[in-house]
């Protein structure tokens, strides 16, 4: 490797490192701007005692994948929206989440997708 191969692969790594910084400092300022008292009372609910806390985490997890989840806890953490203490069990359930649609994937549900597309079906004629 060469001296500019060096140089070059620490301005990319430091300038990354930079980018990502500005990023959470730019979310957690938009995340205590934009919360609002329902954000701020649903975060309270959903952290109010571990097994919540999991629980949101988890269904985060399964929805958005546990970096994206755990990135956002950060940002709420950050921005003073929840505190350490309660940030760590969603971030257990984030990982849960994240395991959990990473085994339904591997059963190769997508064998069976008939079976939700007809349920939809039967369930909006049901309500039309």
């Amino acid at each position: 490797m060469s001296a500019n191969d060096i140089i070059s692969l620490l301005l990319s790594l430091t300038g990354g490192l930079a980018i990502f910084i500005f990023g959470m400092i730019v979310m957690t300022e938009g995340l205590r701007l934009g919360a609002g008292p329902w954000l701020r009372h649903l975060l309270a609910r959903s952290t109010q005692n571990g097994l919540a806390g999991i629980g949101m985490g988890t269904c985060l997890g399964v929805l958005i994948q546990s970096s994206a989840t755990t990135v956002m806890l950060v940002g709420f953490l950050n921005a003073g929206l929840i505190t350490l203490t309660s940030s760590i069990p969603p971030i257990i359930g984030a990982n849960l989440g994240t395991t959990v649609s990473m085994q339904i994937i591997s059963f190769r549900v997508g064998d069976y997708w008939f079976v939700p597309v007809i349920v939809g079906v039967l369930l909006q004629l049901a309500l039309s």
